[in-house]
């Protein structure tokens, strides 16, 4: 996933400090809130939702990683590897969408997750 900051909305977060490798809770604190005009997964049954202030929002367990952007030279995604070595959503869908055009602060908790082993995060062709 990727954040995206400035008045417009245009400039990517960067993640160059972000603690990759650790295990730990991706959760997604609202700090401002504002409807999404996404209209979701239509193919998952999921729709955009509008959290509240403060509320935190869980987005998944696992290894912390990143992807850097050819562009920009800098990592400006972040997600989590499970141990489950499941290939698909790395990252709970239904969360994301709760997150999808809010104002977030990302925090990475470490010590209570259900995931305990470190994965090869590696990226690979889908």
């Amino acid at each position: 996933m990727f954040l995206l900051t400035g008045p417009d909305a245009e400039d990517y977060v960067s993640f160059e400090n972000a603690p990759v490798g650790q295990l730990g809770q991706l959760v997604a604190v609202v700090v401002e809130t504002r409807r999404s005009g996404h209209c979701g997964d239509i193919a998952r049954a999921l729709a955009t939702t509008t959290p509240t202030v403060g509320e935190e929002i869980t987005l998944g367990a696992g290894t912390l990683f990143t992807d850097t952007d050819a562009d920009l030279g800098v990592p400006t995604a972040v997600g989590l590897a499970p141990d489950d070595n499941r290939d698909t959503d790395w990252l709970d869908p239904r969360a994301l969408y709760r997150c999808h055009n809010q104002t977030v602060r990302l925090e990475l908790r470490t010590g209570s997750h259900a995931n305990r082993h470190a994965r090869d995060t590696r990226p690979r062709a889908a």
